[in-house]
């Protein structure tokens, strides 16, 4: 009787995570059809890890037809997660030195600026974007960016405690670029590196409903960003922030397209920070257009944030046009 029972939780115990992930899975390909399935596809990620664990195990307890299943479910996900996870980035010149741009969320609510010092100076990155910059993180910006002579930032929100914005600062010569009333909450630079200038726009998203704001919010701000990106100063951009949403989710693939640009891969997520990698969703993104090329993407060091925060680095490519 024991060994019954303890097959039967073992078997129930697969079961509901084989449902788990089958229905993780289906999501994702139904997420064109209605924003909360595509909510849900957001884990297209982590449900994959949850497969390869749900496999091992079916495999130790010699569940062959729900081993299959575990297996039949990771490969769906892994060609939904494709998009974000392989995007096809031309190579650049050989003889171009990248950018190297770090981003982070640093959360309104984050009080451990010296963490927040930490992380910024153990990237080293050529240009700093940051959302969430409270009064309290403003006072120490001259510490956290002591490596960056050239910054600018946005104007705090009337409407948030500690009056957030975004900033950016940069080892290279900034300008404002044109400025574009979409209501967004955005910095709009132009970096003059050393291969030429590009456009910068640091973004933070809502959430997705229900989770917060009203109903076709975040797709609204996905439109208007696309529409800055193709109408605004036409250098080439590179748009990083807070999505809110992963580059395989149905939101962020259609702006891709309305706006013409491509992702940096993120084969590793950002929040929430105190999951292991595998866990987490990849939320924090940075995409490009015409004219620029990714050559590296990775994660920051820890700053204090439930978001971790992302490096990448961008190059020329051939052709500066939107198509």
């Amino acid at each position: 009787m024991r060994r019954t029972g303890r097959s039967e939780i073992i078997s129930l115990f697969l079961s509901l995570g084989l449902l788990g992930v089958a229905g993780g899975a289906a999501a994702t390909w139904l997420a064109p059809l209605h924003h909360l399935f595509d909510l849900v596809a957001m884990f297209a990620s982590p449900a994959l890890t949850c497969a390869v664990i749900g496999l091992l195990l079916a495999a130790v307890a010699r569940r062959w037809p729900m081993a299959g299943g575990f297996v039949a479910a990771g490969l769906a996900l892994l060609l939904a997660l494709r998009p974000q996870w392989f995007p096809a980035h031309p190579a650049p010149p050989a003889a171009v030195e990248p950018a190297r741009v770090y981003f982070a969320n640093v959360w309104a609510r984050n009080h451990e600026v010296d963490a927040i010092a930490r992380s910024v100076a153990e990237a080293d990155a050529d240009v700093v974007a940051m959302v969430e910059i409270t009064d309290e993180h403003a006072a120490a910006l001259p510490r956290i960016l002591k490596a960056y002579p050239y910054r600018t930032s946005s104007r705090p929100a009337r409407f948030f405690a500690g009056g957030p914005r975004a900033i950016v600062a940069s080892k290279w010569p900034l300008r404002k670029a044109a400025a574009v009333q979409d209501g967004l909450a955005a910095e709009d630079v132009i970096v003059s590196a050393p291969f030429g200038e590009f456009r910068l726009i640091a973004v933070h998203l809502t959430r997705p409903w229900p989770l917060d704001g009203r109903k076709g919010e975040q797709i609204d701000q996905t439109v208007r960003l696309a529409q800055r990106i193709r109408y605004g100063e036409q250098v080439p951009a590179l748009a990083v922030g807070d999505f809110n949403a992963t580059a395989a989710c149905h939101v962020l693939s259609d702006f891709a397209g309305k706006g013409g640009v491509r992702p940096a891969p993120a084969r590793t997520g950002t929040w929430p920070g105190f999951l292991p990698l595998p866990f987490r969703i990849a939320i924090d993104n940075a995409f490009v257009g015409p004219g620029l090329t990714v050559t590296a993407r990775e994660t920051g060091a820890a700053n204090g944030s439930d978001h971790s925060p992302i490096i990448v680095e961008v190059a020329p490519s051939a052709g500066g046009k939107l198509p």
